[in-house]
C-alpha cells in the first residue's frame, strides 16, 4: 500500500486556495523514470538513444512524442492521470534538478487519461517547459506560477490564470499552428513569440508576439505589441497597448490605438476609425470579449471559447467580415 501526501494549492492570485488534497505516491517504476529524466545527462543520452533506435524518424520537435513512449515502456503502462505527474512534483520537489522536469511532466500529461488537465502544483521553483508540445488533443488549464518556455509548440488549448515567477527572464510562448493560448495572468517575456496559432491575451504583458506569424488578439494590456511580427501575422488590438513594435509586417487591426504613433509602411493598418465604421467587426470582438471575461472566472467557459476558436478561423472570419468594407486588404 503506497503512503499518501497532502499539500494545500495556493490560489495563484484569482481564486480563494482549495482545501488540501491527497495523492498517493507514484509507483516505483515511474518514480524510477522521473530520477532518470532528472539526471543531467538524461538528455544527451536518450537523443543518442533515439537516434539509434529510430533513425531519420526521430527528430527533436518529436522528442516530447517519443519521451512519452518512453516513460510508457518503462512503466508497462499506456495511460496516465495528471495526477501521477502531480504526485511525481511534490515528492521530489527538493530534487538539485526538478526545474528541469516540465517536459516529463508535460508527457504524463500527454498520455493522460484526462482530456482536461488542471496544473495547479506549486513547489516555488520555475518549472521549464510545462505544456510545452502539449498534443493536441489536450487542454491545460495553469493555476501554477509559470517557468521558461511555458507552452512552447503546443499543439493544444492553454489557458493560463497565473502570473510568470519573478526574475525568469527567458520565457518562450509559441504555439504550433494549431494551438490556443488564452491568458489572464502576467507574463512579462515573450508572450506569444514565434507563435504559429492563436494568442489571446486578456491579462498583462510586455512584449506580445514578436515575431509571430500568428493571429495575435490583445483584450488585456500589454506594451510592445507585434515586433518583427511575420508577413502573414494579424494583429488585433482591442485593449491597450503602449505601442506597436519596429519592423511589424502582416495585419494590424486597431480598435483601439497605440499610446505611441507607429510607422505603418510595411505593414497593412486598419486603424480606429475603418474598424468604427464596420459594425460587423465591433460586434465579432466584443463577442469573444464576453466569452474571453466569463472564462476569467469560469474556466469551463473558457475551455468551450478556446475549443471553438483556433488562427485559421479568426482569420477566415475577419476575412468574411472585411471583405466587402476593405477589398483586397486580407
Amino acid at each position: 500500500m503506497r503512503s499518501e501526501m497532502t499539500y494545500k494549492f495556493k490560489g495563484a492570485g484569482h481564486e480563494e486556495p482549495e482545501g488540501k488534497r491527497k495523492y498517493e505516491k507514484p509507483d516505483s517504476k515511474l518514480a524510477k523514470a522521473f530520477e532518470a529524466v532528472l539526471d543531467k545527462e538524461f538528455e544527451k543520452k536518450f537523443a543518442s538513444l533515439m537516434a539509434n533506435t529510430h533513425g531519420p524518424d526521430y527528430s527533436e520537435w518529436k522528442e516530447i512524442e517519443f519521451l512519452g513512449k518512453f516513460i510508457c515502456e518503462s512503466v508497462g503502462r499506456e495511460k496516465f492521470s495528471a495526477d501521477d505527474a502531480k504526485a511525481l512534483l511534490l515528492q521530489y520537489e527538493d530534487h538539485k534538478n526538478i526545474e528541469e522536469s516540465g517536459e516529463f511532466i508535460t508527457a504524463i500529461y500527454n498520455n493522460s487519461r484526462d482530456k482536461i488537465i488542471i496544473h495547479d502544483v506549486d513547489i516555488g521553483k520555475p518549472i521549464k517547459s510545462i505544456g510545452g508540445s502539449l498534443a493536441q488533443n489536450k487542454v491545460l488549464v495553469n493555476k501554477a506560477p509559470i517557468g521558461p518556455h511555458f507552452g512552447a509548440d503546443a499543439c493544444g488549448i492553454i489557458i493560463n490564470y497565473a502570473d510568470e515567477i519573478k526574475g525568469v527572464f527567458t520565457s518562450c510562448y509559441g504555439l504550433g499552428d494549431s494551438g490556443v493560448f488564452l491568458n489572464y495572468g502576467k507574463i512579462m517575456n515573450d508572450a506569444g513569440q514565434d507563435s504559429d496559432g492563436l494568442w489571446i491575451n486578456a491579462g498583462i504583458t510586455r512584449a506580445l508576439g514578436h515575431q509571430t506569424c500568428g493571429l495575435i488578439l490583445n483584450l488585456g494590456k500589454t506594451d510592445e505589441f507585434g515586433e518583427e511580427a511575420k508577413s502573414d501575422s494579424i494583429l488585433v488590438n482591442a485593449g491597450e497597448a503602449t505601442k506597436f513594435g519596429k519592423g511589424a509586417c502582416g495585419i494590424i487591426i486597431a480598435t483601439n490605438a497605440p499610446k505611441q504613433n507607429i510607422k505603418t509602411q510595411d505593414c497593412t493598418y486598419i486603424g480606429p476609425e475603418q474598424c468604427s465604421q464596420i459594425p460587423k467587426l465591433q460586434a465579432y470582438f466584443d463577442g469573444i470579449r464576453q466569452k474571453v471575461e466569463a472564462g476569467r472566472t469560469d474556466y469551463f467557459a473558457a475551455v468551450k471559447l478556446a475549443k471553438s476558436l483556433n488562427a485559421e478561423k479568426v482569420s477566415q472570419r475577419l476575412a468574411e467580415i472585411l471583405k466587402g468594407n476593405l477589398e483586397g486588404l486580407l
